[in-house]
């Protein structure tokens, strides 16, 4: 049996993404943001873990730097930088997520292949592949709970719901601007099948649900008194880089 031109392009655009995001994964030198994933998490237990990361700023929930803690507890590699590959493996099963959303969403083969495309081959989402730290993760538990919130919208089945309430937990864990998809589902809703309050009310009941079962770790983060960062005058130089950065990745080409 031959497979289709379609088949085979998803084939290839799948291939073409997983190239990408292992490729040159060891390329750059660690970024700031992950040197504090490294302080956080590298040869430390979960407990230490968990500890290190509330006394810091609270600007990212802990998941991450815990996974990234569990995993090097069971690997025991001795290069930090290596844990990059398990970012571009979440970064892979974020294509996955993207391309079943976009064809639930679009519900048609060009508009699917196109927007599929764009992420396939997107610097951003290439470069937040290849770094130790939680974009990525984001990235796939938002899409991940856009599609499972369209799915419910039109079956209306209750395992919907739980996966719901298991990925926005996930998603709340990872980072607190999952709340967005949250809006962005909620919207969608509305402009396609109109203002219906039972509904609406049942969906956002489990993703607050889901947003308050992050809270007991964000409230600890207010007796931080640390914060990482620092700051210089910006200059022309930083307006060539982003403009070269939305086309190539950051650690490739000209640098700062």
């Amino acid at each position: 049996m031959l497979i289709s031109k379609n088949k085979l392009f998803i084939f290839l655009l799948f291939f073409l993404g997983i190239i990408l995001r292992l490729v040159f994964v060891e390329k750059q030198t660690l970024w700031m943001d992950e040197a504090s994933v490294y302080l956080e998490s590298f040869e430390r237990s979960l407990a230490e873990t968990w500890s290190i990361r509330h006394r810091l700023q609270p600007q990212t929930a802990p998941l991450f730097p815990l996974m990234i803690a569990g995993l090097h507890s069971l690997l025991k590699s001795n290069e930090f930088i290596f844990y990059r590959y398990f970012s571009a493996l979440i970064g892979i099963l974020s294509l996955f997520s993207v391309y079943h959303f976009s064809k639930l969403y679009f519900r048609d083969q060009k508009k699917t292949l196109l927007f599929f495309s764009l992420i396939v081959f997107s610097s951003f989402h290439v470069q937040f592949s290849q770094l130790i730290r939680f974009y990525i993760l984001l990235f796939l538990c938002f899409y991940t709970h856009l599609y499972l919130s369209f799915k419910w919208f039109e079956g209306n089945q209750k395992t919907s719901l739980l996966l719901i309430f298991i990925i926005s937990s996930v998603g709340c864990w990872t980072n607190q601007l999952m709340a967005l998809s949250f809006l962005v589902s909620s919207l969608f809703y509305i402009q396609k099948y109109g203002f219906k309050f039972r509904k609406l009310f049942i969906f956002n009941s489990i993703n607050i649900l889901g947003f308050l079962s992050s809270l007991p770790s964000y409230i600890l983060y207010m007796n931080g008194k640390f914060k990482i960062g620092s700051y210089r005058e910006l200059s022309w130089g930083d307006l060539a880089y982003m403009i070269k950065t939305v086309f190539i990745p950051k650690h490739l080409g000209l640098r700062l």
